[in-house]
């Protein structure tokens, strides 16, 4: 009778046992469903305009992409020319329209990131991505202040100055 007990017991525990890790492997199922449903917007994104930009010869390959909603939504693809220069081409979202810079010609992410950093101090930059504004490349820069605030920094492309600030959200 003890032993049918105990017997009882340790199938009971396996059934626990089994039945938190098929829960848990449920969970982490569910949770990878959910972000790559989110993220395939941005990855059909990228994979068309990047493929736009090198259809239309004025990329040979692609290392980067950015996406930018403010306004208006702007993809930004990074790569090198036929000519092995870096180069940057921004396309407003829904149309084939680019607009190609050499990045030799203004700063880089880096660049703008410490324009912001060095002006502002913010506690985290939340994210970083080139659009157009007043018909220029910029950067916009995006960070927590040490209050918590958001905010939004625009940095031109050509010469690193703020362009434009909106602050404390």
């Amino acid at each position: 009778m003890e032993m049918r007990a105990r017997i009882n017991r340790q199938r009971q525990k396996m059934r626990w046992m089994l039945g938190t890790i098929f829960g848990v492997l449920a969970v982490i199922g569910l949770v990878y469903s959910l972000l790559g449903t989110a993220t395939r917007p941005i990855d059909q994104a990228n994979h068309k305009y990047s493929q736009i930009a090198l259809d239309q010869k004025a990329l040979t390959s692609v290392t980067n992409f950015y996406w930018n909603a403010r306004q208006k939504t702007y993809y930004t693809i990074l790569g090198k020319d036929a000519k092995n220069r870096q180069k940057v081409v921004i396309v407003a979202k829904g149309t084939q329209k680019l607009h190609t810079y050499l990045m030799k010609d203004g700063v880089t992410a880096e660049k703008a990131q410490a324009v912001v950093t060095t002006a502002y101090q913010p506690k985290k930059i939340t994210n970083i991505g080139m659009s157009m504004y007043a018909g220029v490349p910029v950067w916009e820069v995006t960070f927590i202040d040490k209050k918590g605030n958001l905010n939004y920094i625009t940095v031109q492309f050509y010469n690193g100055k703020i362009v434009r600030t909106i602050r404390n959200l």
